[in-house]
């Protein structure tokens, strides 16, 4: 719907003993949408790391 705000929610979980080494999350965001704000709740994947984002909204760290 234009002109109208879609929240995604996507969880991402290590349950192994090891670190998930060069671990990459993707999601294209649907043709006409345009990402507004993203953020990553604690903890992140590397301690005093910050998130960072590409243009289009992906999580790369």
């Amino acid at each position: 719907m234009t002109g109208t705000n879609v929240v995604y929610t996507i969880k991402v979980q290590n349950y192994g003993p090891s670190t998930a080494m060069d671990t990459k999350l993707v999601d294209a965001l649907p043709l006409g949408q345009t990402l507004v704000s993203a953020e990553v709740l604690y903890p992140t994947a590397l301690p005093g790391m910050p998130p960072v984002y590409e243009p289009h909204g992906t999580v790369l760290r």
